[in-house]
C-alpha cells in the first residue's frame, strides 16, 4: 500500500505531469496551477506599490478628515491610490503627528 501512495505522489508532482497540466491552460488568463504563476526562474511576481506617504499628503488627509464626513476609503480614493491603512495611521497619529492640516481647497486639488 505505501508503494502505491508513493507512486501516486511521484506521478502527481513530477515535471512531466506539471508540463501536461500546463498544456491545458492558454497562458492568457490568470487561472492555472500555482507553479505556473511564477516567473521563468521561479521568482514571485512583483507587487505594485501605492504612492509614498509624504507630509503634504498627510496634511491633505488631516484636512479631509477634519472638514468632510468622508470615510477612509473615500479619502484614500480621492488622494490617488493611497492605502486606507495609511489614512488610519495619519488619523491616529502613528505617522506624521507633527504635520498640521492644510486648507480644504488645497486638499481637494489633485
Amino acid at each position: 500500500m505505501p508503494e502505491e501512495i508513493g507512486s501516486f505522489r511521484r506521478k502527481r508532482f513530477s515535471f512531466e505531469n506539471q508540463a501536461a497540466v500546463a498544456s491545458r491552460f492558454c497562458g492568457e488568463c490568470s487561472l492555472g496551477p500555482r507553479f505556473m504563476q511564477r516567473g521563468k526562474t521561479g521568482e514571485r511576481a512583483m507587487r505594485s506599490s501605492s504612492p509614498k506617504l509624504t507630509p503634504a499628503t498627510a496634511a491633505k488627509i488631516k484636512a479631509l478628515l477634519k472638514e468632510t464626513d468622508w470615510n477612509h476609503a473615500q479619502i484614500a480614493s480621492n488622494l490617488g491610490g493611497i492605502n486606507q491603512g495609511r489614512v488610519s495611521e495619519v488619523k491616529t497619529g502613528k505617522r506624521f503627528p507633527e504635520v498640521e492640516p492644510c486648507s480644504l481647497a488645497e486638499a481637494m486639488r489633485p
